[in-house]
């Protein structure tokens, strides 16, 4: 029972590490890093490589390939390109990419998942 309490213990404290910090507005002709709370549904963001995704959203410019280990357990990256949905906490592992956020702050994936991570170990 121990082994299992830790396992989950652990799997909450790597969602916890994937929580990113920071994102990267596109605002006109500038990018701009705030803190990823201040991203708003609809902003447009953009990605460079091995960032993590700040929030949910769609790309909208660019190809890249994404780790979604975080969120689905593969360790394969997935291609992604122009009206695929990306997920936050997950890595951008190859090219610079600019997305539409969809789902911000408590209502992300990565969020979801914490949430359902901690009700199990309690």
């Amino acid at each position: 029972m121990d082994r299992l309490f830790n396992r989950k213990k652990l799997k909450t404290q790597e969602l916890m590490n994937s929580i990113p910090k920071t994102a990267r507005i596109i605002t006109g002709n500038e990018e701009k890093m705030v803190p990823v709370n201040q991203v708003k549904v609809g902003d447009v963001l953009s990605v460079l490589p091995e960032e993590l995704v700040p929030v949910d959203g769609t790309i909208s410019f660019g190809r890249t390939f994404i780790n979604q280990e975080v969120i689905t357990g593969d360790p394969f990256p997935v291609e992604k390109s122009i009206g695929d949905d990306v997920y936050s906490g997950t890595i951008n592992r190859m090219g610079a990419f600019q997305m539409r956020s969809i789902r911000v702050g408590n209502d992300s994936a990565i969020q979801e998942m914490l949430r359902l991570t901690q009700f199990k170990c309690n």
